[in-house]
Parts: structure tokens; C-alpha cells; sequence
């Protein structure tokens, strides 16, 4: 896992070599790391739970980014907007 990680931030400086002077640490964690640190009973960090419930239509609808309000979106895990997710 550490070794996926790092050959991660390797690749990421590959593509954006201004960033590697700034990385000064680097730590992981796994499902197991956020069961005992945070007390999550099956190592979940955030946002809703991920059920086929949460798919639905009518929820993903719900879940969306735009507001009735103009100017007004919103962001975050659970705004369902399929970028990069733990």
C-alpha cells in the first residue's frame, strides 16, 4: 500500500515538478486506520453511506450541485458530483 502511494506522488510530480519541493511528509491510511482513530465501526471517514440506496434516481436528483437559488452550488462528498472520492 505505502509503495502505491508513493509511486502515486511519484507519478504526480512526473506531470506537475513545481510541487515536488513542497511535499515534506507523506502519510496513509486504510479503511482499518479510520476504524481505530476515528471510532468508525467499518473504517468510513464521511458522507453518506454508500448503498445501492444512495444511487437511486430520485436521490441523485436530490444530491446535485445546483439550487433553485441563482449563483448557488453546492460542493463536498456528498453533492454526488464523481470527482475524486475516498
Amino acid at each position: 500500500m505505502l509503495l502505491l502511494h508513493i509511486r502515486l506522488v511519484q507519478r504526480a510530480i512526473e506531470l506537475y515538478p513545481q510541487i515536488g519541493s513542497h511535499i515534506d511528509y507523506l502519510e496513509i491510511g486504510t479503511p482499518a486506520t479510520n476504524k481505530t482513530y476515528l471510532a468508525q465501526p467499518h473504517g468510513e471517514i464521511y458522507g453518506l453511506d454508500h448503498t445501492l440506496q444512495r444511487f437511486d434516481p430520485l436521490m441523485l436528483a436530490k444530491l446535485r450541485p445546483e439550487t433553485d437559488i441563482a449563483g448557488l452550488f453546492l460542493t463536498g462528498q456528498d453533492a454526488f458530483l464523481s470527482g475524486f472520492t475516498g
